[in-house]
């Protein structure tokens, strides 16, 4: 839904650093343990002024360390991190957090009891965690929920915040950053061969770097629904947009305090929601003269693509979404 598919653009920019400031870290300075390092990777041509909010931002978390991406990283693996984290680990534990998720305050430390309890039985050298369940929060103001609604939600797949891998390094060194969640599913049950062209070739490569075979990849997996939970955030930014606005699927409860295990305060949250749905109507009135003009045959192909005309589904969900709410 941005305004245009550049990441770097000005706008998008401004609204992912308020979204990663309101929301992911607060929940990583909500933590009950601060045993762990936070590594953002970002792109090298990302304005200074950027960098400097970035800087300010994460003041709050000491021990931060912003890395400029570049594919000769080697982010797949997890000798880069070395320097970060100040020697060699013989066990790595790396986790994965998007800019606009959140994890619940005991996460990391129950992330971390697993991992240790993993260590300590030494059956495997290689192992990935996921939740399966997570929170989701609708982050769309409604007259009856200014902060908009939360509700759970249940995939097959892991969802991506929070998901892991633990590595015994001189083994197998990877790390998360060589999957995503959705190539998990496939190795987790051993349906590698059911995975598309570009996951194969991923599942491949990190199967590759692991050392290993496909057959040793089922068992690997464990699921951490019974001890933490992450928080998946559906806004304006982001194509998952229609997770549930889907009317048969949406959470109708406010969001009252269910933030609070997140770090996240009430009161920004409610700014962050007014903000989306002033977007949303905007965005709504944007597309419906894309329609009219389309319809009398004046198609106006800048506008349309500065919506993203493959987004029509999620323009539609949000058009319900708000016509449910009478926003």
């Amino acid at each position: 839904m941005n305004s245009t598919d550049d990441p770097l653009e000005a706008s998008r920019l401004s609204r992912r650093l308020e979204l990663f400031e309101a929301i992911t870290v607060p929940s990583l300075a909500n933590q009950t343990t601060r045993d762990f390092e936070f590594v953002v990777l970002v792109d090298r041509d990302v304005p200074g002024h950027v960098r400097l909010e970035l800087d300010r931002i994460l003041q709050r978390l000491p021990g931060t360390h912003i890395v400029d991406f570049s594919p000769s990283l080697g982010v797949e693996r997890t000798h880069w991190l070395n320097g970060l984290v100040g020697h060699a680990p013989p066990w790595f534990l790396t986790t994965n957090l998007d800019d606009d998720d959140a994890l619940s305050a005991d996460f990391i430390e129950s992330l971390q009891v697993w991992a240790a309890g993993r260590v300590e039985q030494g059956s495997r050298r290689i192992m990935i965690a996921g939740a399966h369940s997570a929170l989701e929060w609708n982050a769309i103001a409604t007259p009856v929920h200014p902060a908009g609604e939360l509700g759970s939600w249940r995939r097959d797949l892991p969802v991506s915040a929070g998901l892991s891998i633990l590595c015994r390094v001189a083994d197998c060194d990877v790390s998360i950053l060589a999957l995503t969640h959705s190539d998990v599913l496939f190795l987790a049950q051993g349906r590698i061969e059911d995975a598309a062209p570009h996951q194969h070739r991923r599942i491949d490569y990190f199967l590759d770097v692991a050392g290993m075979k496909s057959d040793e990849a089922m068992g690997m997996y464990d699921s951490l629904d019974a001890v933490a939970i992450a928080l998946m955030v559906n806004h304006l930014g982001n194509v998952q947009a229609t997770r549930h606005m889907n009317p048969a699927r949406l959470p109708h409860s406010p969001v009252n305090g269910g933030l609070d295990r997140f770090g996240i305060d009430t009161e920004r949250a409610i700014q962050i929601a007014e903000c989306n749905r002033l977007t949303a109507t905007g965005v709504l009135r944007q597309a419906k003269r894309v329609y009219r003009f389309t319809l009398q045959g004046q198609a106006r192909p800048s506008l349309a693509r500065r919506l993203g005309t493959g987004r029509i589904a999620t323009r539609r969900a949000l058009s319900t979404y708000l016509a449910n709410r009478r926003v």
